[in-house]
């Protein structure tokens, strides 16, 4: 009985389901194409970065407790961490080719390091 009352209101409304299937459907590609390429590049650029540094938090906290004490050492190497974060990103933005970003990560870290005093060579690889 319910089905028979029903019937007319699903017959009314598939028609309409179909279309704006179809709308989403299209805008769903659009912009998946565009978080997927933004995405694509922020996992490229973490890759990268991982391949150049290794085990740098460790590094860096040793380093900077050379030559600081240990709360101020961790306050710096928090910073450092922040800050090398902020980097990534901006270079995931910059959707550069593999060594291109290659090169300006690495110029960047020997940017960081030396305004932390860190000797450069003790991050990269």
């Amino acid at each position: 009985m319910i089905e028979k009352v029903l019937e007319p209101v699903v017959n009314a409304g598939r028609p309409l389901l179909l279309k704006a299937g179809k709308v989403l459907a299209k805008e769903s590609v659009k912009q998946g194409l565009k978080l997927g390429g933004y995405l694509a590049c922020l996992i490229i650029s973490n890759i990268i970065t991982s391949m150049i540094t290794s085990k740098w938090k460790d590094k860096v906290y040793a380093e900077l407790l050379k030559k600081h004490d240990k709360e101020l050492a961790q306050k710096l190497t928090e910073q450092f961490k922040s800050e090398m974060s902020d980097l990534k990103k901006q270079i995931a933005a910059l959707k550069l080719d593999k060594e291109e970003a290659k090169k300006r990560c690495r110029d960047a870290i020997i940017a960081l390091c030396e305004k932390y005093g860190i000797d450069p060579n003790v991050i990269l690889k």
